[in-house]
């Protein structure tokens, strides 16, 4: 794959995010870091409490700063109004996670 292709690799379900982690997802992201790939990692949070936090820790505290070009998640709802309250809790939780000003 040329680095000028942008990786999102993901996980959803990790908390713990190191080299002896026996889950293939996880072990990508060392292996992208490697071979000096950008990122944008990919997490949860509604499956999983932890995982977007561990993502997040993760990238700012292995991949390099010039190759970690931001998050995303994957809220797993449809665009839908009704789903609208749901959106907005995963935005508001994101910007915490992440550092951001949300208010």
């Amino acid at each position: 794959m040329p680095k000028s292709v942008l990786q999102s690799n993901w996980n959803y379900w990790g908390n713990k995010f190191d080299y002896n982690v026996d889950d293939e997802s996880i072990k990508l992201y060392f292996k992208l870091e490697k071979h000096g790939y950008d990122q944008v990692p990919m997490g949860a949070c509604k499956f999983n409490d932890g995982n977007m936090q561990a993502t997040v820790d993760f990238g700012k505290g292995f991949i390099d700063p010039s190759r970690l070009l931001g998050f995303m998640t994957g809220p797993w709802m449809p665009t839908l109004l009704s789903c609208l309250n749901e959106h907005q809790k995963i935005i508001m939780r994101m910007g915490k996670i992440i550092g951001g000003v949300i208010d």
